[in-house]
């Protein structure tokens, strides 16, 4: 895969956060549309740069915008 589309993705989740707050990683996949692979590997670039911060909901992991 390449890195623009990883960047892309990266956007595209980044939004959806902002937009909806926090969200498990099956519904992120649920409203995107993408693959899971893609999700965790865009997730992965966003933690990189220190913008998403993890935990779980219900057993499951989440995701959130890391807040400052």
């Amino acid at each position: 895969m390449e890195k623009e589309k990883i960047g892309v993705d990266a956007r595209k989740i980044w939004q959806m956060l902002m937009e909806k707050g926090e969200l498990k990683i099956s519904d992120l996949s649920k409203y995107s549309k993408m693959e899971i692979a893609d999700i965790y590997m865009a997730l992965g670039w966003l933690a990189k740069e220190e913008k998403v911060d993890f935990f779980k909901i219900e057993n499951e992991a989440a995701v959130c915008l890391y807040s400052w």
